[in-house]
């Protein structure tokens, strides 16, 4: 091979996706991919994994009935050096939906889910945190009626709050109590 065709094949290389996931997604325990990895676990105890996650819908995920799932996650321990364990809240504001298909907006600001699932992750102890340990987990399900009766116009809620509201449940009752089942 000439220093050409070397220069030419380094600068077209085709990267490998699963070293790509491992190189930006191995910290499970960071903010922003533990909510992801809170709407994984949901889907899969809801048995919707067949379809890759969008990021851009209105709501996090869909089960096969139709019902419109909004996934929210928070934690205890985060990716970082704490001197004490993070205070528990969820974003709850109404927002615009936005149609991937259109590129339009909603003209109002609503909680567009039928069901929000509030996924706690419970552990303490950053030597055992394992975010894919479905153990580690509490999830609180709440109808979005009974969200918006309760906490009307409320834009964040914590876990005191939510538990006046409903009580936790664990990754395999998630089924039954979504699906009827």
């Amino acid at each position: 091979m000439t220093p050409t065709e070397v220069w030419i094949k380094q600068r077209s290389m085709i990267l490998d996706k699963s070293g790509f996931w491992q190189w930006g997604y191995s910290n499970i325990l960071d903010n922003t991919i533990r909510g992801v990895v809170a709407e994984y676990i949901v889907a899969h105890a809801l048995g919707v994994t067949q379809k890759p996650r969008s990021e851009w819908n209105s709501w996090d995920l869909e089960t096969k009935t139709g019902r419109k799932i909004e996934v929210k996650s928070s934690a205890y321990l985060q990716s970082w050096k704490q001197d004490q364990d993070s205070v528990i809240s969820f974003k709850i504001a109404k927002k615009y939906g936005w149609d991937p298909s259109s590129g339009d907006f909603d003209k109002i600001q609503q909680r567009h889910a039928d069901i929000y699932i509030f996924c706690l992750f419970k552990e303490k102890n950053c030597k055992k945190a394992n975010p894919l340990n479905t153990s580690q987990w509490d999830f609180y399900v709440i109808h979005t009626e009974l969200l918006e009766a309760e906490l009307g116009e409320q834009k964040s809620v914590g876990i005191s709050t939510l538990e006046l509201i409903t009580s936790p449940i664990t990754y395999g009752q998630l089924r039954h109590d979504i699906m009827g089942y």
